[in-house]
């Protein structure tokens, strides 16, 4: 009995001293977490191990963010989040999963995406119309007087307000011929996610509503509604659909609407004596965008 316990300990003892320290794998990845903005997008970082450990698999904990990787070396993983069409943050990880021999080791990524923008809003006539213009392709103007970008019809390319001529794409060339169709695509819609450029019967909605021209912080506009909360629109102006330059700054208001109308469309259009709601233009006018809440 005792030879058979020491010979017991023995082999313990042997198992103990041939087992192999564990491999410590030597990894980096180019970011640290990645964040987004609620239209989404794409990001790119770089796996780098050092051989001959392995990058084993590149996965996505949640189906709204995608990866895909290249076999070079280091890795190179792009990440593509979908738009956030949710009231809240939403956050997610990337798990990296490496080896060498039996040792493995996960490395994560924390991705967080902005909620989407429901800003603030005022109620004329039953309809919900944000408080700022559109200025870059799903972003609002920071306030009520700012005019924002102007935008051809069904397009999601804004032009600056103002001289130089730049779009939301760091364009310069201007183009005189208008989009086709009948209604302003969703593919195409400036607005921020839960809003919508509004038809011509909002505007229409719109235009029969109290308002007066006025000056609010040294800007010319137009103010709606009977009681507070006010909306007040900015005296925006135009660019000029032959090309581009800008007119009526200060002096004229106008909005498009999602409807087209023949080769025009249509839009909302005011100065200090009117405003009108039935008018049409060349779709290759720059006009601002006045969004309506989904």
């Amino acid at each position: 009995m005792k030879n058979t316990f020491f010979f017991c300990f023995f082999l313990s003892f042997l198992f103990f001293a041939c087992e192999k320290p564990p491999v410590e794998i030597e990894y980096a990845i180019s970011s640290s977490s990645l964040n987004f903005e609620a239209i989404g997008g794409q990001a790119e970082f770089t796996v780098t191990v050092k051989s001959p450990a392995i990058i084993d698999s590149v996965k996505a904990s949640d189906t709204w963010c995608r990866v895909s990787t290249n076999d070079a070396s280091p890795m190179s993983v792009i990440v593509t989040v979908l738009p956030n069409t949710q009231g809240r943050v939403r956050n997610t990880s990337i798990v990296v999963s490496l080896s060498l021999d039996e040792t493995i080791t996960f490395a994560t990524i924390p991705v967080s995406q902005k909620a989407a923008y429901i800003g603030e809003w005022v109620l004329i006539n039953g309809v919900k119309w944000a408080t700022c213009n559109v200025n870059t392709p799903g972003r609002f103007a920071a306030k009520p007087e700012d005019a924002g970008m102007f935008y051809q019809w069904n397009s999601i390319i804004g032009w600056s307000a103002t001289d130089p001529m730049i779009s939301s794409n760091g364009g310069t060339h201007w183009s005189s011929f208008g989009a086709e169709g009948e209604i302003w695509k969703k593919a195409n819609d400036p607005c921020p996610m839960g809003w919508r450029v509004p038809t011509t019967a909002e505007l229409h909605s719109l235009a029969g509503a109290s308002s007066k021209w006025t000056t609010q912080n040294g800007v010319n506009g137009r103010l709606f509604g009977s009681d507070k909360p006010f909306l007040f629109l900015p005296a925006a102006g135009n660019r000029n659909h032959n090309n581009g330059t800008t007119g009526n700054t200060g002096t004229h208001g106008q909005y498009w609407s999602s409807s087209g109308d023949g080769a025009n469309a249509f839009y909302l259009y005011f100065y200090d004596a009117n405003i009108h709601a039935n008018s049409s233009a060349n779709r290759a006018y720059g006009f601002s965008v006045r969004c309506v809440q989904e």
